[in-house]
């Protein structure tokens, strides 16, 4: 391997992550990087560069475009009708009702939040749609618990262990499934256990740290442009009519397996069925304009990141690199995790560090795979490791959720590290040392 090819993918990596931290545009960040990498690589055909980091934008617009544009269209009528704030206005009363104090009314909000992600996850909606879909319902369970603003993407992401348990219809647990000949269930007690660590974890350093917060003075504060319009004495939708767009998206997508259809058919209705809240066809249109800009921006952000990442991952060095990784001679399970998380590190997917470590995991393993070496346990470790590192900075859900609350990661990004790195990665660990200590669970 080239010391200096290597050495321009993490440098070219970590600089990524920092440009983004501070608040320059991954656009050009994205491009500056990839050609840091192309170059410390050996590729200097500008021609060659160019095909490979737009074959990663396009094929990202491919697979994620229509989904990010309905999603963000149906998110703004959504939020606009005052649908979103229907819901989030009858959980937050119910709260009230039950005379629960400011710590109890924070843990109400962690735990619906949590059970409103494992809702969305097992019923298959992907990670980037239910981000949108959520986004109004969590301004308004923030704004009613009086829980700063800052803290809103780390509750729309509160449970990333629903994705990748047994049962999951998500990437995490279907392409284990595919790619090792295993089942949704594979590994399934430490997979729950696991699983159930991390969500603890995430939900008391969420609770402790807003207390913290709290007791600092720190309070929820609008943001008037981002935020839904707010009146306490306005009139809103009640809570039954407020949910039905969104059982029309999870029931939907549950039947034609296909999000977009979903968030289509929601966005229409809402129009419809709102209509009275909007006042006038005009107020529609402004509204479905705001979804479509918002959905441009975020489709060419997360396009330029998977742009940079398809590039690094066809270059001859990354594939040196993992293979070199993998033939370490520890425990085949850490080994397992390593690679999955360094490769959904260096790409910011999932996906990517589940398609392409795997193969190389069997590689390696050779015929001990489904032997010595436990497929399902495999499955389970791959599954959780990929759902460490995928929110680093540059990941294209947090980029989705700063644009859409008008954060930056300075001010949010942290609560966030915590609970979709740290807590996953103590969830992951947790499954290895289960499957390492009692291998019959696998």
């Amino acid at each position: 391997m080239s010391f200096i090819g290597i050495l321009g993918i993490f440098v070219a990596l970590f600089l990524l992550i920092y440009l983004t931290y501070k608040g320059y545009s991954v656009i050009y960040g994205a491009i500056i990087c990839a050609l840091i990498v192309a170059f410390t690589s050996g590729i200097f055909n500008i021609a060659e560069v160019s095909t490979l980091f737009i074959t990663g934008f396009t094929n990202f617009c491919t697979n994620n475009g229509l989904i990010l544009i309905c999603g963000a269209i149906f998110g703004q009528v959504y939020v606009a009708s005052g649908a979103s704030e229907g819901v989030a206005r009858a959980i937050t009363g119910l709260i009230h009702r039950c005379g629960a104090k400011a710590g109890a009314q924070v843990a109400a909000t962690i735990l619906l939040c949590i059970l409103l992600n494992i809702a969305l996850n097992l019923g298959g909606v992907p990670g980037m749609a239910g981000t949108l879909v959520t986004y109004g319902i969590c301004i308004g369970l923030l704004r009613g618990s009086n829980i700063p603003r800052r803290y809103i993407i780390a509750f729309m992401m509160i449970c990333p262990a629903s994705s990748v348990i047994p049962t999951s219809p998500q990437i995490y647990n279907v392409i284990p499934m595919a790619l090792l000949g295993t089942t949704s269930t594979a590994a399934a007690i430490p997979g729950l256990i696991g699983g159930l660590v991390q969500t603890i974890a995430g939900g008391l350093y969420l609770y402790f740290s807003i207390r913290r917060a709290q007791k600092r003075g720190e309070v929820y504060v609008t943001d008037k442009a981002h935020d839904p319009d707010f009146d306490a004495d306005k009139k809103v939708p009640n809570f039954f009519l407020s949910l039905l767009p969104l059982i029309v998206v999870f029931v939907i997508f549950n039947i034609t397996q296909n999000v977009t259809i979903g968030t289509f058919t929601a966005s229409v209705l809402c129009c419809l069925m709102f209509y009275p809240r909007f006042g006038s066809l005009k107020a529609i249109q402004e509204n479905l304009n705001k979804g479509g800009a918002t959905a441009a921006a975020l489709v060419f952000d997360c396009a330029c990141v998977t742009g940079f990442g398809y590039l690094v991952q066809n270059t001859s060095l990354f594939g040196s690199l993992i293979t070199n990784v993998a033939s370490w001679n520890i425990n085949p399970l850490v080994i397992t995790a390593i690679v999955v998380a360094l490769v959904c590190a260096i790409t910011a997917a999932p996906n990517s560090g589940l398609n392409i470590g795997i193969p190389i995991l069997q590689n390696i393993f050779g015929s001990n795979l489904g032997t010595t070496i436990s497929a399902s346990a495999v499955h389970r470790v791959a599954s959780f490791a990929a759902n460490t590192f995928e929110t680093v900075p540059t990941n294209g859900g947090i980029l989705l959720s700063l644009r859409l609350s008008g954060l930056t990661h300075k001010e949010a990004y942290f609560p966030v590290f915590v609970v979709t790195v740290l807590c996953p990665m103590l969830g992951c660990a947790t499954v290895i040392a289960l499957l390492t200590l009692f291998p019959g669970l696998a």
